[in-house]
């Protein structure tokens, strides 16, 4: 025969996808094909996590804000003068007027 021999067509390399072992995440399932919902339903869980995290943090700032709240409202308390020095301090200060009212005119 007059026919020249043709070398075999090049071998084509698999397409990479997401689960191709790559870089590993938090869903990844090592390289074995996972359904498109379940990888949905990996997302929604790990999103998921993630709020939960944060709500635990952000209610945890919270109850240690109130908690100061309640040791100042305490050491203030504990700090305030007694009834007697008040009310001496109160006819200190409004005594001198007696009973009319501020002149504004």
């Amino acid at each position: 025969g007059g026919r020249k021999r043709q070398p075999p067509p090049p071998q084509k390399q698999p397409r990479a996808t997401r689960n191709d072992g790559g870089p590993a995440s938090a869903n990844s399932t090592g390289g074995v094909p996972v359904d498109p919902k379940q990888k949905r339903e990996n997302r929604k869980m790990g999103k998921r996590a993630k709020q939960l995290e944060s709500m635990e943090k952000k209610a945890q700032a919270e109850d240690g804000f109130f908690r100061q709240c309640q040791r100042e409202a305490a050491t203030a308390q504990q700090n305030k003068q007694p009834n007697g020095k008040q009310k001496d301090r109160e006819m200190e200060l409004f005594g001198k007027q007696g009973a009319q009212g501020i002149n504004f005119a």
